[in-house]
């Protein structure tokens, strides 16, 4: 509380900041203060010189007609004994430290102002209004021509401020109530004391005093010359800062901090290798908590110990072999006091490492530990390795144990993120690796199959030679035959017996083997021409175009329209949707497997046959041929699609090419082929074929002759 509302004058030129000022003082000081707020450095030197006497004045040195420290040296002048609290709004301390240099009481940053901050300023302020009223008092006492020293005795030991006199051999001579709290003595023990600091008049400093507790305190000192009991003598005024020393230094601290985590983490990004990442770490930990030297280490699948760096000046302080050394960092077990703090699972600080109950000792040769931080790294919730710092001099406190926890942290981070880049990395090798090898791999094959297809056509056509001469040779066979049946037909009576029975043998045995030779002939014909097929369907160039499969496939049942009435059979169509390819490969296809499902009906009902799609999937169509006849058995399936392998050993004729050529033309177009079948139920056949983009909505209207319901069962 104050005896009277502080009188302040603000100069801020931006006017949301002074609002934001004058409410923060409003909240922080009680009662809240009169505040005059201008906004140039003329008015406010308009307002010093005018009848208003301020308490303290708030000066932002950034205004529209001065800036920076000109500001403060142009208002001076002009403030008198007015206490000055620089504001600013650049994050400088430097820029603050040479404001008070220049005379400013103090200096604040825009960007930390709360009511916290405004409430140790209320310190300040008390000091300023107690420091106004004894300059006050002083002046008062000068226009009276000076008043007795034991009046100014009683002003100065009133002064909230610590107050020492010193004379010129540089001991104590006087010192105010305030003084005695700073140093913890009475001013009895103080006088005739040496002061012990250095005193240039007019010059402000901050100074250390080490009180009696042994607990040390910052002041800020100002000293002017002066005369006491009419010798030349120093003024000191000491003000307690520790406070605000110790924010400023957790500032500092915690910018130093910030600046490791963002060193592992930026540098960690141009790193190649998990270990120079680590490297990364342990230099900047060194660099944060002052430490001789250090290590990283990971746990391994065994619960032991790899070390990842190890710094340069532990290698240096180590007599241990090198290639003993090495097998020390890997495979380590965790014991003494690193595995203290690993099974703790928290950091640990020892600053006596001898004398600790879980102290092992450390190697023969390896370099003293007089202080020891661990910090345990975590990763996915479990514990993975730790940072080990040693010997900074003095020992480690809370505030190292923070750091390397926070340090861990992003260490872990840029650990992880390293580690996934790598494994990303390796996985692009490999799948690049393995695109080469399938293209390679593809490229064999398609050199094997031309290399097939023109050995099969080659060949085919070499086979059709001696087919020809066969052909040839049975055709003179047979008219020598039909010769020597005439000549012995013509022969004189007396030897009937004998022609008849040579007759007998042309007309039976003779018969026999050349129908065998012909069927032989015609079937190696047939085959040659499958193969012949088979290669061309390989080899044959396709286009690429939009088929009406609804149409296309009228047209199959149409020309096969003989045999399904021959056999009674029932086929239905329902709406089949457009494909994209070489229309008369897909009708090859559609026909082939039209012709089997005739072809291999059961003989105890009567064909149905439905030709129908499902959905879309993905860019492909999915057509099938399914039918109520012979089925195929389980073993079967996997081979009829292989070149001379027949559905069915049985009468019915065939090849045993269709079904391959089926299948090469289908993968041609990119798509697929299969079958699903059960034996004396029926088989779907199924095939994939490229979608069109657009697809045509109405579809012919089928003729009442070839469809049937199509909730009819297949039986």
């Amino acid at each position: 509380m104050y005896e009277r509302p502080p009188s302040l004058l603000l100069v801020e030129d931006e006017e949301g900041e002074a609002r934001l000022i004058q409410r923060l003082l409003s909240e922080a000081l009680d009662p809240p203060p009169q505040v005059r707020h201008v906004t140039r450095l003329g008015d406010a030197i308009t307002a010093l010189r005018g009848d208003t006497a301020f308490d303290i004045v708030l000066l932002d040195i950034s205004l529209p007609d001065s800036s920076d420290l000109d500001t403060l040296v142009s208002i001076l002048p002009h403030a008198g004994h007015t206490a000055i609290v620089a504001l600013t709004g650049q994050h400088n301390e430097q820029l603050g430290v040479e404001a008070i240099r220049l005379g400013a009481q103090d200096y604040l940053f825009k960007d930390q102002l709360d009511a916290a901050c405004f409430r140790c300023f209320g310190k300040q302020l008390r000091h300023a209004m107690e420091r106004g009223r004894l300059q006050a008092e002083l002046r008062a006492s000068l226009t009276k021509l000076e008043e007795s020293e034991a009046n100014v005795r009683r002003v100065i030991d009133a002064n909230a401020d610590g107050i020492v006199i010193v004379d010129p051999d540089g001991m104590i001579v006087f010192a105010n109530t305030a003084a005695e709290e700073i140093f913890q003595r009475p001013h009895a023990h103080l006088y005739g004391q040496a002061f012990g600091y250095p005193l240039t008049g007019g010059a402000t400093t901050e100074i250390d005093f080490l009180r009696p507790d042994r607990s040390v305190i910052t002041a800020e000192m100002r000293v002017v010359e002066t005369t006491w009991q009419g010798e030349r003598a120093f003024l000191a005024s000491l003000r307690d800062v520790t406070e605000r020393t110790h924010y400023e230094q957790r500032i500092e601290r915690q910018r130093r901090r910030l600046d490791a985590i963002n060193m592992v983490i930026s540098e960690a990004l141009t790193c190649e290798t998990e270990a120079e990442v680590a490297r990364t770490c342990l230099s900047a930990a060194e660099g944060l908590t002052k430490c001789r030297f250090g290590l990283v280490a990971e746990l391994n699948s065994a619960g032991r110990l790899d070390g990842l760096a190890v710094s340069g000046p532990g290698w240096k302080a180590c007599s241990l072999d090198p290639a003993v050394a090495v097998t020390h960092l890997q495979d380590l077990q965790p014991t003494g006091l690193l595995g203290y703090a690993l099974r703790h699972d928290r950091a640990c600080v020892v600053n006596n490492p001898a004398e600790h109950p879980q102290a092992c000792g450390t190697p023969a040769g390896h370099p003293p530990l007089q202080s020891l931080l661990c910090i345990p790294l975590r990763h996915a919730n479990r514990t993975t390795g730790v940072i080990l710092l040693a010997n900074k001099d003095g020992g480690y406190d809370d505030a190292d144990k923070e750091d390397g926890e926070s340090l861990g942290v992003a260490f872990v981070q840029a650990l992880t993120r390293k580690r996934t880049e790598n494994t990303k990395a390796a996985l692009h090798r490999q799948l690049a690796q393995a695109s080469i090898e399938m293209k390679n791999r593809n490229a064999d094959l398609e050199r094997a199959n031309r290399e097939i297809e023109s050995l099969l056509y080659s060949a085919s056509h070499d086979l059709r030679t001696p087919l020809i001469n066969f052909s040839g040779g049975t055709l003179r066979l047979r008219r020598t035959l039909d010769d020597v049946r005439a000549q012995l037909r013509s022969v004189r009576s007396g030897d009937e017996a004998d022609v008849a029975s040579v007759l007998a043998l042309l007309e039976e045995d003779a018969e026999d083997a050349l129908r065998l030779l012909e069927r032989g002939i015609t079937k190696s014909e047939q085959l040659i021409e499958g193969l012949l097929q088979l290669s061309r369907s390989g080899r044959e160039e396709l286009t690429s175009a939009p088929i009406d499969m609804q149409q296309l496939v009228v047209d199959v049942i149409a020309v096969n329209d003989h045999i399904i009435r021959e056999q009674c059979a029932h086929v239905r169509i329902q709406p089949l949707p457009p494909a994209l390819g070489d229309a008369n490969a897909v009708n090859r296809i559609v026909s082939n497997l039209v012709e089997n499902a005739l072809k291999y009906k059961h003989p105890e009902r009567l064909a149905v046959i439905e030709i129908a799609s499902i959905e879309a999937e993905g860019n492909f169509h999915r057509y099938f041929v399914r039918d109520n006849g012979l089925g195929i058995d389980a073993r079967a399936r996997e081979k009829i699609f292989r070149v001379f392998h027949r559905l069915r050993k049985s009468n019915v004729s065939g090849d045993g090419i269709g079904l391959a050529i089926v299948k090469k033309l289908v993968e041609r177009h990119g798509g697929d082929i299969g079958v699903d079948s059960t034996p004396d139920v029926g088989s779907t056949f199924w095939f994939t074929l490229p979608a069109v983009a657009t697809q045509r909505a109405d579809s012919p209207p089928l003729s009442a002759d070839l469809a049937v319901a199509p909730s009819a069962p297949l039986r």
